[in-house]
């Protein structure tokens, strides 16, 4: 059985120590009646994003009505817009925490959960200094 990893290599650009690199890539998903290529993690993000875009094409289309010269129709089209606007806004930004991206990310439970992987150095040191048996210290 063969392992094939991808690896990303930064040739022109070194992130400093502690700072993040992030990379935007497309993948195509399908979902219709029988199949749905989207990861049960993110599902919730993608229906956020497609309501965010939905209530957005609502505030626009609203945007372009006029009010009628009779005065049968008595609908605030202008209203309707901003509440749509305002919908889509709340949306955007919910997709933004899902994601770990914008003002409110990292900022624990009332805030989004940092996106990615998070690594940490785990040295532990013996209380009686002895080294470990593959990973010896230099500090002698």
């Amino acid at each position: 059985m063969s392992t094939v990893a991808t690896f990303i290599r930064f040739r022109t650009f070194v992130p400093a120590s502690g700072k993040k690199a992030r990379l935007l890539y497309i993948v195509p998903h399908t979902l219709n009646d029988t199949t749905n290529t989207i990861p049960d993690n993110d599902t919730e993000a993608v229906i956020t994003l497609t309501a965010g875009l939905c209530f957005w094409a609502l505030a626009a289309k609203f945007a372009q009505t006029t009010n009628p010269s009779i005065d049968a129709d008595v609908i605030d089209y202008q209203r309707k817009s901003d509440t749509y606007a305002a919908l889509a806004k709340e949306k955007f930004s919910q997709y933004a925490n899902f994601m770990g991206i914008g003002s409110d990310s990292g900022k624990g439970a009332g805030g989004a959960a940092q996106a990615g992987t998070i690594m940490k150095e785990f040295d532990i040191v013996y209380p009686w200094g002895e080294d470990y048996l593959t990973h010896p210290s230099n500090q002698r």
